[in-house]
């Protein structure tokens, strides 16, 4: 069964198939009431309006002569408490050396394969497999957070799946990479992938394509050293990340400490340096340091925590805070690179002091230094470099060891704002894809003509893509305008902006400040940081002292629906098993490859 698919002056047409069995998933007939736009009256309904809602966001950006088809389900997927899969995405096979491929002996995901031919390379088969986790809405699954269902983006805690389905979507539509990590091979008969071909290694300073299978092996964890080598998701990430990276001082120096810290995603970020004596936190309860009952008193101190214990992350902070610390540092409970970043599913109390994470080598060597003396650390910012970007280039995910299902596949989680193709998920994310059209226009797909898409069209001052802002200073805005006086930000050599332009408000039509009328005239206040300079576009609130939104773990799988193409000569079909499978889906690959023949046959149906 295939949705209502397509949206008015679509480029083209994204279809979801329905492929759940009769009860669950998209067939869930349990009632429920209209949320955010969507007026569905089931919850299987409400499924299927938001994930095909989903879908024409991509097809109105997108330009393909060919019906891209996803063959989709709900079904019971890992998860737990404080974490679990969201869900699963990717092409279900690849084609080299078609008409209109940009490059030989290169394997494209077959949506792509298609958009270039001009033709469907195998009108039997989906281009895109997808699963989402059935459980979400069980308060047994990431604690009492349900599935927003809604089109408008208003999720509040709840996990938004429109945009979840954006970001899976964007894993089928070619942000995937198709080599096994264990081996660092390409799938048979050894043709890179497009997207290896903007994977670089800024140690080896080559991109994946041009490596050995061992080097590649080796790069997937490579941590902050893997970046996404493409000049439109370059030009975009450079004026969309935001400037000042955390990093930790101490004082005197530890031999072994890297120094490096992971963003939580509540309390502020430092304003300027703050600087303090590092004390390992004492609940009085074992394992001693986890934080997870009152401490003892940590006047003026940064405090020291451990992961793990019969709390949240938000709660230890609370109870350091509550002690008297002025900064939290949390301390991986496994041997993980990158920095650990604390996460909230519920933030519970407001939490009003700097949160961040560490590894769990630089926890114990912070701990054990303690003991040889007074140990002062400086938690700061450094404002001469964008989050999640080395050496100019935004970063993609590496960890060492690695994740199967989330390395390389995504962006780094250190970026501000946070992004769609992140490996979890940031409830107030929105529904936008940020530089994710960037990176697909890198590798080469046709993209529409509309304003957002990175390029100057006709009746277009500017377009910056996904760096498009009305809130950022100096960004060209969301109309592909310029920043201007009157339009609500404070850009530079402005001393405010109401958005109104009108006198006697404090903020004169130039944007400068002026007297303000006498008490009681009906006079507003200015705000001369108004707007929200230094405040990220996607999914920040405030400036850099704000509250940050709360994080849910997502895990992908960039792999699907394994079904044969039946190229002909059009093309080298090649067969694509399922990739990056996570570990815990080790059960059920089987079973999705012997369903996808019959899966694949109901494309048309």
């Amino acid at each position: 069964m295939a949705f209502a698919a397509g949206t008015a002056g679509a480029q083209t047409t994204v279809r979801v198939y329905n492929i759940n069995d009769p009860g669950i998933g998209f067939n869930d007939a349990r009632p429920t009431q209209p949320v955010g736009g969507n007026v569905g009256t089931t919850v299987g309904e409400q499924r299927a309006i938001a994930f095909q809602y989903a879908a024409d966001i991509w097809a109105s950006m997108l330009v393909s002569l060919e019906e891209i088809a996803v063959f989709a389900r709900f079904e019971d997927l890992e998860c737990e408490i404080d974490r679990g899969v969201l869900g699963a995405a990717g092409p279900t096979t690849i084609f080299a050396n078609f008409p209109g491929a940009l490059l030989p002996n290169v394997a494209y995901p077959p949506a792509l394969a298609n958009a270039l031919a001009g033709f469907d390379h195998d009108d039997n088969a989906p281009e895109i497999f997808a699963q989402f986790n059935n459980l979400i809405d069980l308060d047994t699954c990431i604690d009492t957070r349900s599935w927003y269902y809604g089109l408008d983006g208003n999720s509040g805690d709840d996990i938004d799946l429109v945009t979840v389905v954006l970001h899976e979507l964007g894993h089928g539509l070619g942000i995937a990479d198709f080599s096994d990590h264990t081996t660092g091979e390409f799938p048979p008969p050894g043709f890179p992938s497009i997207y290896s071909h903007f994977v670089k290694d800024t140690d080896l300073g080559r991109t994946w394509n041009l490596m050995t299978p061992f080097e590649r092996f080796q790069s997937a964890t490579n941590v902050h050293g893997l970046v996404w080598d493409g000049a439109q998701v370059t030009a975009e990430a450079t004026k969309l990340m935001d400037f000042g990276v955390p990093r930790l001082d101490a004082s005197p120096p530890i031999a072994g400490v890297s120094g490096q810290i992971g963003e939580a995603p509540f309390g502020p970020l430092p304003t300027a340096p703050l600087t303090g004596e590092l004390a390992v936190g004492d609940d009085g309860s074992p394992p001693g340091w986890d934080g997870c009952d009152a401490l003892a008193p940590l006047t003026g101190k940064i405090a020291l925590l451990q992961r793990g214990g019969t709390c949240k992350s938000p709660d230890k902070v609370k109870n350091a805070e509550l002690a008297g610390a002025i900064a939290v540092l949390i301390a991986d409970d496994e041997d993980e690179r990158p920095p650990f970043h604390p996460r909230a599913f519920d933030p519970g109390e407001f939490v009003s002091i700097p949160v961040f994470g560490v590894t769990r080598e630089d926890g114990d060597l912070l701990a054990f230094s303690t003991f040889a003396g007074p140990l002062t650390l400086t938690l700061s910012l450094d404002d001469t470099r964008q989050s999640g970007m080395t050496d100019g280039q935004l970063r993609l995910f590496a960890s060492d060891p690695l994740r199967l299902g989330s390395s390389v596949a995504h962006f780094d989680i250190s970026a501000r704002p946070d992004l769609l193709m992140e490996p979890r998920a940031t409830p107030g994310l929105g529904q936008g894809v940020d530089v994710t059209l960037a990176a697909l226009r890198d590798m080469g797909w046709p993209i529409a003509e509309f304003c957002g898409n990175g390029v100057l069209d006709a009746n277009e001052v500017c377009d910056d893509g996904g760096a498009n802002s009305d809130e950022r200073a100096d960004a060209c805005r969301l109309d592909c305008n310029p920043a201007r006086c009157g339009d609500g930000a404070v850009d530079t050599g402005e001393q405010c902006d109401l958005g109104d332009n009108q006198p006697n408000d404090g903020c004169d039509a130039s944007c400068q400040l002026e007297s303000m009328p006498p008490v009681g005239a009906g006079g507003a206040n200015p705000n001369p940081t108004g707007g929200s300079a230094g405040a990220g576009a996607i999914g920040t609130s405030g400036g850099a002292a704000g509250q940050r939104n709360n994080e849910a773990a997502s895990s992908e799988n960039a792999g699907g629906c394994a079904c044969r193409a039946n190229g002909g000569t059009s093309g080298t079909p090649i067969l694509l098993a399922p990739l990056a499978v996570l570990f815990l889906w080790g059960r059920r690959r089987q079973k999705d490859r012997l369903r996808a023949p019959e899966a694949c046959s109901r494309r048309r149906s």
